[in-house]
């Protein structure tokens, strides 16, 4: 879906601030449009029907004619159009650091006729701040108007797609796995050891021993006189080693498996969105600040919204108040003229300190 975004401002030279850095974001010239009165940056069939092919409902013709007349009176008109809603939020952004004019309390009513300007109500009170009346509008491919967007980043920028904020939480499962822990590498192999024992041996020795006699021969003596063979061996005892294998030793090579309760402790993120009524915020200050003083809470209205503004302004980006003060007061009675710096400047600070997360009732 294409995504047309426009900006009024009473400061040429601010709108043309914007249009660069537009370009330097990454968007093309070409659907980027300069217009104000009497001539525009590119060539146009006027300054009605520009508007006119933006919002194409009959229900949305005055806000037409509202766009139409602001420009009449001497405001810029910045246009740029995209089909990405990514991009569309950027340049919102970059469009909204330049103090794009409030629509809805530029002094004139549904019919496009001029009523009277007050401070309260002047162009150039106001800046695209958080809260209703944001300074960039934005319409679809058929022209219908957005002012009625949300308000989305620091600086309250609206968009008609609103914004889509995700609530993050992490969820935590616990299981098991097995890992290896330890455990034992049985080795078998074969050694040897020397083996002493002392063992008695028996050896027998043949001895032959001549003996000289002179008898006479005997009745035995003759009965051996032949021829014979005789024979007498000797016989001895060797060590002999014989080994026999036994079993003296069993070696057994388990496992036992035991369970136990272990309580895993562990913290898991999630995000939380906390939307706070900044506006609610603004009046609670000004009922406890001002509101003894007379007037209503109108008339400080603006002042919050420029603080708030001008603490996401690039120009004041990681400055401190008391530095940032000076070229604050200067563009206030700027924007401002006849608006005393010293009656706002409670309420500006407030807002300021609000958003860059310093705040404290006052």
């Amino acid at each position: 879906m294409q995504l047309t975004l426009v900006g009024i401002y009473d400061d040429f030279d601010e709108a043309k601030r914007a249009q660069e850095d537009l370009v330097e974001a990454g968007f093309s010239e070409n659907d980027i449009e300069l217009r104000r009165e009497g001539g525009t940056a590119k060539s146009s069939s006027g300054i009605g029907g520009f508007f006119r092919s933006l919002f194409t409902s009959k229900e949305d013709e005055p806000d037409a004619t509202m766009y139409a007349d602001a420009l009449k009176r001497g405001s810029v008109v910045l246009s740029v159009t995209t089909g990405d809603d990514e991009l569309g939020e950027r340049a919102i952004d970059v469009m909204n650091r330049h103090h794009p004019v409030d629509i809805d309390r530029l002094g004139y009513d549904t019919s496009g006729t001029q009523a009277p300007v007050t401070a309260a109500t002047s162009s150039s009170t106001e800046q695209g701040v958080v809260g209703t009346g944001q300074g960039i509008s934005s319409s679809t491919a058929q022209g219908i108007g957005a002012r009625q967007g949300i308000a989305t980043g620091e600086q309250g920028i609206r968009a008609e797609q609103g914004a889509r904020i995700p609530v993050v939480k992490e969820d935590v499962a616990i299981g098991k796995r097995q890992v290896q822990r330890g455990g034992v590498r049985v080795y078998q192999r074969v050694v040897e050891r020397p083996v002493e024992q002392d063992v008695r041996l028996r050896e027998e020795r043949v001895e032959v021993q001549r003996n000289a006699v002179n008898r006479p021969a005997s009745a035995e003596d003759l009965a051996a006189f032949k021829e014979g063979t005789f024979e007498l061996k000797e016989t001895a005892e060797e060590a002999v080693v014989q080994k026999t294998a036994r079993v003296v030793e069993e070696v057994e090579v388990g496992k036992t498996a035991k369970e136990r309760t272990e309580r895993i402790s562990e913290k898991v993120r999630e995000t939380r969105v906390d939307v706070e009524p900044l506006d609610a915020d603004y009046r609670a200050h000004w009922q406890q600040n001002y509101a003894s003083t007379g007037g209503t809470y109108d008339d400080y209205q603006s002042a919050y919204r420029y603080g708030a503004g001008a603490a996401g302004d690039q120009r004041y980006q990681g400055r401190k108040w008391a530095d940032a003060e000076p070229d604050l007061r200067s563009d206030w009675e700027k924007r401002n003229p006849g608006s005393g710096w010293e009656k706002f400047k409670g309420s500006i600070r407030y807002s300021w300190d609000k958003m860059t997360g310093k705040a404290s009732r006052r």
